[in-house]
């Protein structure tokens, strides 16, 4: 690959990166707004104590086994292959950090 296309290869994973993690954040606080009554787009991005305290439970919410236990039960993805996933994301990330970011002092 050309000096030139490193640049637009990484524009293009910028926005792809951009695009999923406003979706991930759309798609969490959409399960959250609806007990509450609300749409997602509403709770992303509509200030408000209560809206507030429900985007924080909702991220918190990623953290808790039995929430993660019931979400894969509602998908019925498998939860070896989804461990294996997350596990191997860790590892690559590890690995990025240590060999892109080495410590240089």
């Amino acid at each position: 690959m050309s000096g030139t296309g490193v640049p637009v290869l990484v524009s293009v994973f910028g926005v792809v990166a951009f695009v999923s993690v406003i979706r991930f954040y759309f798609t969490l606080y959409g399960i959250e707004a609806r007990a509450m009554g609300e749409t997602g787009w509403r709770l992303m991005f509509v200030p408000g104590i209560k809206r507030s305290r429900a985007r924080w439970d909702a991220m918190l919410n990623l953290f808790r086994p039995r929430w993660i236990r019931h979400t894969l039960r509602e998908t019925g993805w498998n939860p070896v292959l989804v461990g294996l996933g997350l596990l191997s994301l860790l590892i690559f990330d590890l690995v990025v950090l240590v060999t892109v970011f080495p410590n240089k002092s």
